[in-house]
């Protein structure tokens, strides 16, 4: 499958070669389809995405120019390209990952509150970028500097749409009348507190509170 994002990077999914095939039905014949993906969710297919050059295009243009000052120019390059790439975004079907390894923020779709497209306030906005603004519990996340915002905002909105329309509501794993067990509530309170929405003091408090109920 192709992407008409240039600078989305889609993995082939096999259910392509299935949906061809089901057109050849033969007349008479009614073809019933196991499951139907969602419309506009790429079902399956992780997207990464790293932030253009442009986001930084002084410090290209400085580093070039110092490539005749005993090599430093190359070393400020790739120091360069390690920070670019520090930056890039992974959309899955579950989560969006931005970041990489230790720096890394994985923020879940079904945990998001709203996502903006909005003018980029720093100087990209003088050229006409916008950015993303991604309302999260411990604080926004900005997204600048990417090709194709509108169709990443779009896809990004689709993805949390669908992930919080099919979350399971808490209380549809347990029988009626029966409250969420210790397990399940201390949880909920470290994903709180991960996101911000409980102090480290309340976090703790609330976990010796649910632990001496038990005893």
């Amino acid at each position: 499958m192709k992407s008409q994002n240039p600078g989305l990077k889609i993995v082939p999914n096999s259910t392509e070669t299935s949906e061809k095939s089901s057109k050849q039905t033969p007349k008479g014949s009614v073809h019933h389809s196991a499951q139907e993906p969602s419309q506009g969710i790429s079902s399956g297919n992780p997207i990464e995405k790293a932030p253009s050059k442009i986001r930084w295009l002084l410090f290209y243009v400085l580093a070039t120019l110092s490539i005749p000052l005993a090599g430093i120019g190359i070393w400020n390059l790739r120091v360069l390209e390690t920070h670019r790439k520090s930056h890039r975004i992974r959309l899955t079907d579950t989560s969006l990952e931005v970041g990489v390894d230790a720096a890394q923020r994985l923020l879940p779709w079904d945990r998001l509150d709203a996502i903006h497209l909005e003018k980029d306030d720093s100087w990209l906005g003088w050229l006409g970028w916008q950015m993303i603004r991604v309302d999260a519990g411990a604080g926004p996340v900005v997204l600048r500097g990417f090709w194709g915002m509108k169709a990443l905002a779009d896809e990004m909105t689709l993805r949390k749409d669908h992930a919080q329309a099919h979350r399971p509501s808490s209380t549809q794993s347990r029988p009626s009348g029966t409250q969420p067990g210790t397990t399940e509530q201390v949880n909920e309170l470290a994903f709180l507190w991960q996101q911000g929405l409980l102090t480290e003091q309340e976090y703790r408090q609330q976990v010796a509170s649910l632990n001496n109920k038990d005893k």
